[in-house]
């Protein structure tokens, strides 16, 4: 009794071991400001170090755009009333993008007159509450690497998050009332990072929360090596290994077919018997 291994699956059970390890070649980012918080494009700057070239568009251009076409949505703080009112008109969207595998990375950071705030994804209120100091109570949490456990600097946070949805990791809490400043969240293939921190103003001054901001783009980058949405709908993806994500039939754990040249549990063989003799 003898096997063969089918060269397409091999070549699929590559991709799958290989792709997790590191991040895709190019991110394609979608950055939405209508102006430069402090008067620094903070993020284009800081996206460039990590050689990711950004599509940037402003507020209004928002509802056309697709937002399918991008592994990564920013969105920035200090803006004005429309750009909000904007982002809450596309609110369907931006939490259908992230269920579909979309990592968003959105600041809720604001100033008391630039209301209505936007508002959060998966639900959440966005609250003004002016305050020097936030801590960091998940230091351990990869978006924390390089972060002080207290993180201080002026417009370090005005801003609480409050109805932070269950399932949230909270990573930073406001240092007055101990809300959540910083959680990530994950929906269906994708993520949310969500924060009432001002990256930008701490980017610019080199302040504790700067490297937030840095981690942030590895964690967006690293999160969707290999895709992540499950177009058969078996419930695996390419990420978890699922070497035909056009038939729901093959995926790995599935029932092998034996002689149809075929890798339905995508362990990299098809499992072909001959019969030598001819005595079937």
């Amino acid at each position: 009794m003898t096997y063969r291994i089918h060269t397409a699956s091999l070549l699929c059970l590559l991709a799958v071991i290989l792709l997790p390890s590191a991040a895709r070649a190019q991110t394609d980012v979608l950055l939405i400001q209508d102006s430069y918080p402090w008067g620094y494009n903070a993020w284009t700057i800081e996206l460039a170090s990590h050689s990711i070239y950004p599509t940037e568009i402003t507020s209004d251009l928002l509802a056309g755009t697709d937002l399918t076409a991008y592994d990564m949505v920013i969105t920035v703080s200090v803006q004005e009333p429309e750009y909000n009112e904007r982002l809450n008109d596309k609110m369907t969207d931006l939490e259908a993008y992230v269920e579909g595998g979309g990592v968003l990375l959105w600041s809720a950071a604001r100033n008391n007159y630039q209301t209505p705030f936007p508002d959060l994804p998966f639900g959440g209120i966005n609250s003004y509450l002016a305050d020097s100091a936030n801590v960091n109570v998940e230091p351990t949490h990869v978006l924390m690497d390089g972060v002080a456990p207290t993180i201080t600097g002026n417009f370090t946070s005005n801003n609480y998050l409050s109805g932070t949805p269950a399932d949230a990791e909270i990573l930073v809490i406001h240092g007055a009332n101990g809300a959540a400043t910083l959680y990530v969240l994950h929906r269906g293939w994708g993520a949310v990072i969500a924060t009432g921190i001002n990256w930008e103003v701490a980017w610019y001054n080199s302040w504790d929360a700067r490297q937030i901001m840095v981690n942030a783009i590895d964690y967006g980058e690293a999160y969707m090596p290999c895709g992540g949405s499950d177009d058969d709908g078996d419930g695996f993806s390419d990420c978890d290994g699922d070497c035909d994500d056009t038939d729901a039939d093959i995926h790995p754990g599935a029932t092998e077919v034996c002689n149809d040249g075929v890798d339905q549990n995508c362990d990299g063989q098809t499992w072909e018997y001959n019969d030598d003799d001819g005595d079937g």
